[in-house]
């Protein structure tokens, strides 16, 4: 019988020993036994963490001490309702992805790598999760990071690929830099790494003797390392540069995992940091500064996103603006805004896949992404044109969707913060919405509608295995639509466990 604090570690180290069992056998097994042994290691880690979501709901904090030892000594995972939501989201959306790569896929070569490298980013995410340990968060984050290199510079007979990915590890070095600095100066303020016993540490002022009389410089400036760290992971604007070019060069499964759940492990990074670690007493300084990063991105992504011709690149601009949403109910701080900020990490991590998805199916079919260049594919794509204008009506945040309600309630959260700032924050999320509007429906057109601009005798309708993956997420959306209650009430133990710090660090150190 698997006991339930075992089951973390189902969720991290199944994907990396898949992987590399993926590589191993590589040259030996077929391609399609390939996919099937990463898709057991999604499984794997989405049941385990289904199931540590629906223990942890109630408030418990599930811990599992490797080796034994008790923190701050040794290294402890832990699990709350917050990271075992976060998990759940990462894990499913890789596990979709699998799936529907084993067709798109089909005419590259190197497969044994491409899956190998996703169990271990699979790994990473749910490690950076997952962990209770400010080291291993700093690890994890790298194994995700090397493998997420490898996954957007896969095709590397092209230049675009090599291009985006050396850009990509190059802005992440940097974003890895700030983390250790970071991580640095808080261990020699406090002399542990375990998340609770440092919170513990910094509530009660329990400084190393030497650190005593540097402590109030020391910790805004770690958590400038930190959130600018976690800002480039997320793509946090301006720090979002390596994410328009990785996006359209990776294959598109990769997009979809990258879009979709890749950039909510930084923003977990940051909520976990700003709100477990430091908690609102020290952090409640720092968030109007995050909100304003949000506001930001938003007008960044927006604008930029409205003059792409270049369809997953315009995804990309766009996932740059609901970062900035997500970050904004983030820098808000209530109650409210927060169950609209995870409720938007949900939203966005479905809808956000799902366009990816849809856009890789007609990539796949026709090997044009400019969206110039298409036209009159509903005659040919009929579904995959249905599910590309459901997620279109999604993003934009279109009432009856799940984006909408995730968007009215940081929006809402906005005006009843009261600030003047705050409300033209909320200016700014409304018009970043509308121009969503704009360039979603522009792509829906110039992509399905009007005459052909290219030959479409040998297209048609994607292939199976790719749209059971997007007809998945499609029926995630429309529930969520019309029945936003089932969000809102999956994000809120998260929420609670947010605001219930004290009650983390001491199940976490007496366990």
């Amino acid at each position: 019988m698997i006991q339930i604090n075992s089951l973390p570690i189902f969720a991290i180290l199944t994907p990396m020993f898949i992987g590399f069992l993926i590589i191993l056998l590589g040259e030996i097994i077929p391609r399609r036994i390939q996919v099937t042994l990463a898709s057991i290691a999604a499984f794997i880690a989405s049941i385990s963490s289904s199931i540590l979501y629906i223990y942890a709901r109630d408030g418990k904090v599930i811990t599992h001490k490797m080796g034994g030892w008790p923190p701050p000594i040794g290294i402890v995972i832990a699990i709350d309702s917050l990271n075992s939501l976060f998990s759940l989201i990462v894990s499913i959306i890789v596990l979709l992805s699998i799936i529907y790569s084993y067709r798109y896929m089909e005419h590259d070569y190197g497969h044994s790598y491409f899956y190998a490298l996703t169990c271990l980013m699979l790994c990473g995410m749910n490690g950076i999760i997952l962990t209770g340990d400010l080291f291993n968060l700093f690890v994890f984050f790298e194994i995700s990071a090397i493998s997420s290199y490898g996954l957007v510079a896969f095709r590397k007979d092209e230049w675009e690929p090599v291009e985006a990915g050396f850009k990509y590890a190059l802005i992440s070095a940097i974003g890895t830099i700030f983390l250790l600095l970071g991580v640095a100066l808080i261990y020699g303020l406090v002399g542990v790494l375990t998340m609770a016993s440092i919170a513990s540490k910094i509530s009660s002022n329990a400084f190393l003797e030497g650190a005593k009389v540097n402590g109030n410089f020391v910790i805004p400036i770690a958590a400038a390392f930190l959130i600018w760290s976690f800002g480039i992971k997320a793509a946090m604007a301006p720090m979002h540069t390596w994410l328009p070019d990785a996006h359209p060069a990776a294959p598109s499964p990769i997009s979809a995992i990258l879009s979709g759940v890749f950039v909510k492990v930084g923003i977990y990074a940051m909520i976990r940091f700003l709100y477990t670690i430091y908690g609102l007493s020290i952090s409640h300084s720092f968030l109007p500064y995050l909100a304003g990063f949000g506001a930001f991105s938003m007008l960044i992504g927006a604008y930029i996103a409205l003059v792409q011709d270049d369809v997953k690149r315009m995804l990309a601009f766009s996932t740059v603006l609901n970062i900035g949403f997500i970050l904004f109910g983030i820098g808000i701080g209530s109650k409210l805004a927060l169950i609209g900020a995870l409720l938007h990490v949900v939203n966005h991590a479905i809808t956000k896949a799902l366009l990816f998805l849809a856009a890789g199916s007609v990539i796949h079919q026709t090997g044009i992404r400019s969206m110039n260049k298409l036209g009159g594919l509903i005659k040919k794509m009929p579904i995959t044109s249905i599910i590309f204008i459901i997620a279109s009506l999604s993003i934009i945040g279109v009432p009856s969707t799940n984006g909408f309600i995730s968007k009215f309630i940081i929006l809402k959260a906005g005006i009843e913060a009261g600030e003047t700032i705050y409300l033209i924050y909320v200016l700014i999320g409304i018009l970043s919405s509308i121009i969503a509007a704009a360039y979603m429906l522009r792509a829906f057109r110039f992509i399905f509608l009007g005459e052909a601009k290219i030959d479409l005798t040998d297209v048609k309708e994607a292939p199976i295995s790719m749209l059971i993956p997007m007809i998945i997420l499609t029926i995630l959306i429309v529930i969520l639509g019309v029945l936003p209650q089932i969000g809102i009430d999956l994000v809120k133990p998260a929420v609670e466990s947010i605001f219930e710090r004290e009650r983390y660090i001491k199940q976490v150190l007496t366990s």
